[in-house]
């Protein structure tokens, strides 16, 4: 009976566990994506902008 309706959903929701509720969120994902990168770039942007320009490479590497 499940599957004469929309087979397709009922085996994602029962099968797989997919549903409303545990859809994908692009837009947190994307935010999350830009987070994490901005927080990784923090210390080298730091250091190019406060080290010496006589140890600026050596002191990002």
């Amino acid at each position: 009976k499940l599957m004469a309706h929309d087979a397709l959903g009922a085996h994602a929701r029962d099968e797989l566990g997919i549903s409303e509720v545990t859809s994908a969120r692009p837009l947190q994902a994307a935010l999350a994506s830009a987070c994490s990168f901005a927080a990784g770039a923090a210390l080298p942007a730091a250091v190019a902008a406060f080290a010496p320009e006589s140890v600026l490479l050596p002191a990002i590497v």
